[in-house]
């Protein structure tokens, strides 16, 4: 009897996440409000403080907070083979679009194709400084945590080495974990447990995920096989990408820039206008690494002067999705065994105010260079970022209607200058 249930469970989850996958409009934030109404409120899955510690875990670690917190929904609900069709369903329309987005940009060579492609840079734009905003006014609460933005911001832009920034993220989190005097988190040791779930954790569980971790970490930065095919040559920077990232969608957008356009895989334009289509789709925001994986397969075949094979295309994708993702995954799996116990040391905490404080520092200046530099080319574009900014975030406009805004003015200011 036991075997036939837990399908059963499983295959609800996927059609649950599955729906909220084609549904979830609005990013992240977006998308916790979302599977709070779906688990808390509608189905009970969870008490209110249950889902608040999913939330407290998964915006504290690295990785993506919306699918992380999916993830462990799954997880707790359907133990190991929920949480994978949690992820696929959840993950599964967004790619798909970008990858259908990523077919149609050879039609995008004409002027309308070219303002559509500059309307969504736009867009970016908006989107990101809104994220700056709102991250600014959540993480940066005390005058040490505004220095160390401040230092990040200017470590970003001052080298373009992904190791260096990595490193300076590190140091934000210890020095503030030993200068940070006022702890403002002080609820967690009485976070609830999830001990009445039917997946139980035991701390086996803890060591094997970060036992996985950190060997995935060594093997693919180590590189010992010599991986030099591009299909798995990427695999590190893209697990590197998704490992190092505080703070959720919008932050793994340096990481992956350096990861495909410093490296010429792909062209900035493409890179924004891909990163433009993904705040128009619903679902997570690191299915962007799906479009660049697509996109980095088909430039290096056309380098290395071969036909173009759209199936390695498609499973350089499904790569860079997949390893993305799972470093979040297992973090996610190594701490909620021992969450209770980890976030009761004060240290610990104030670790975390140090890291999301670089975090808001790095994103702001990935902000100014390459989104701002790029997509700001002219008092129009001024204008149109004007009027965006204030429809998404004082109107709260749908970000799909803020894509068509960007898009139409655009084009109708290019055809009024020819």
């Amino acid at each position: 009897m036991r075997h036939a249930i837990i399908p059963m469970r499983a295959i609800e989850i996927f059609w649950i996440f599955l729906k909220l996958g084609l549904t979830s409009f609005g990013g992240p934030v977006a998308h916790l409000a979302y599977f709070r109404q779906a688990f808390v409120e509608n189905r009970n899955w969870f008490s209110e403080a249950q889902y608040a510690h999913l939330l407290t875990i998964c915006q504290t670690i690295p990785g993506p907070a919306s699918s992380q917190v999916g993830f462990a929904i799954g997880l707790l609900r359907g133990g190991w083979l929920g949480a994978t069709l949690a992820f696929i369903g959840f993950t599964l329309p967004s790619v798909l679009l970008l990858l259908l987005f990523a077919n149609s940009l050879s039609l995008l060579d004409s002027w309308v194709g070219q303002a559509s492609l500059h309307g969504l840079a736009i867009l970016t734009f908006i989107v990101v400084l809104q994220a700056v905003i709102g991250m600014s006014k959540q993480l940066l609460t005390v005058p040490l945590s505004w220095i160390i933005a401040v230092v990040m911001f200017c470590v970003v832009l001052l080298t373009s080495a992904l190791l260096w920034q990595v490193m300076a993220l590190m140091l934000c989190a210890i020095v503030s974990s030993g200068l940070l005097k006022k702890d403002t988190q002080e609820n967690h040791s009485d976070a609830p447990m999830f001990s009445s779930f039917p997946h139980k954790f035991t701390l086996t569980t803890t060591w094997l995920a970060a036992g996985l971790f950190v060997g995935l970490f060594i093997v693919l930065i180590g590189n010992p096989f010599n991986f030099t095919q591009y299909l798995y040559a990427q695999a590190p920077a893209y697990y590197a990408s998704g490992a190092m990232v505080f703070g959720g969608g919008h932050v793994v957008l340096p990481f992956l820039e350096q990861t495909t356009v410093a490296q010429g895989l792909v062209s900035q334009e493409v890179f924004l206008a891909g990163y433009g289509a993904t705040q128009a789709v619903p679902g997570p925001m690191f299915s962007f690494a799906a479009y660049l994986g697509y996109m980095g397969e088909l430039h290096q075949q056309l380098v290395n002067g071969g036909d173009t094979n759209v199936s390695n295309a498609v499973l350089a994708a499904l790569l860079a999705t997949l390893f993305v993702f799972l470093p979040g995954f297992l973090l996610v799996s190594a701490i909620l065994p021992i969450s209770q116990k980890l976030f009761a040391y004060a240290f610990v905490r104030r670790a975390f105010v140090g890291a999301n404080a670089a975090v808001v520092g790095l994103l702001a200046a990935t902000l100014y260079d390459p989104i701002f530099t790029h997509a700001i080319q002219s008092n129009h574009d001024v204008v149109i970022a004007g009027i965006g900014f204030i429809a998404l975030s004082r109107f709260k406009a749908p970000v799909l209607v803020i894509v068509c805004l960007c898009i139409i003015v655009k084009v109708l200011f290019v055809s009024m200058s020819m």
